[in-house]
């Protein structure tokens, strides 16, 4: 009970502070692979790329609100929802395959830049909950299909990633609404299986979405307060 009163003043504390608050959903297209961390010699992915849609959502607090030509620190909440995995070099229709869905908090800043754009960057940390069940898929040997696997895969059905990000804004509508292109990363620093060997998900993603935000700062000068 004391845990969730804390996460409410610290919430509200955040939303008191701010000067904007930005509420957005994207979709984009990432390209996923298997890394095997302990080799020693040649390429450290296991096999080919998957690429896969995704699609989320993000709140963004601006401490102080983005409408001169200085940065201003900002806190991100994100949520992310990719499917994961590598393809087979040796066989076309095997692949590692597992649905994700990542929960993410980022501190950045953003800048603009001059006719309604900003200039965007972000790091932090993020959470991923992992599809478990059958992750490999394919009528061969799993071990056949990627040869640099040490032992069947099995996965603890969660990681912990590196979360980066930076991006372009603009605003479309003044005081509502604005679109962003972003490149994005959320490496994982830690292993996501229980099997031998030590094996971390790495990705880069491209995004495109709209927010829809609210200046509190000129809500308050417009109210008189």
């Amino acid at each position: 009970m004391k845990s969730k009163l804390l996460l409410l003043l610290i919430l509200g504390s955040t939303i008191s502070f701010s000067q904007q608050i930005e509420f957005g959903v994207f979709g984009g297209y990432d390209f996923n692979n298997i890394v095997n961390t302990k080799i020693k010699d040649g390429r450290a992915v296991i096999g080919d790329a998957y690429w896969d849609m995704s699609l989320g959502g993000i709140i963004t607090y601006y401490f102080k609100s983005p409408d001169d030509n200085r940065g201003k620190a900002r806190l991100s909440l994100l949520y992310k929802n990719v499917t994961k995995g590598s393809k087979s070099e040796v066989y076309n229709n095997s692949k590692y395959e597992y649905d994700s869905n990542l929960f993410g908090l980022l501190f950045g800043i953003g800048a603009p830049i001059g006719n309604n754009f900003t200039l965007y960057a972000d790091i932090g940390l993020g959470y991923t909950i992992l599809d478990s069940e059958n992750i490999y898929k394919g009528n061969e040997d799993e071990l056949g299909a990627f040869p640099k696997v040490e032992d069947y895969l099995v996965s603890k059905g969660n990681e912990i990633n590196f979360l980066f990000d930076m991006g372009l804004e603009k605003i479309v509508v003044k005081d509502k609404l604005k679109l962003f292109l972003e490149m994005n990363t959320n490496p994982a620093i830690i292993k996501f299986n229980e099997s031998h060997g030590k094996y971390q998900n790495q990705g880069i993603g491209f995004s495109l979405g709209a927010k829809y935000f609210i200046n509190l700062k000129k809500e308050k000068e417009d109210y008189g307060y």
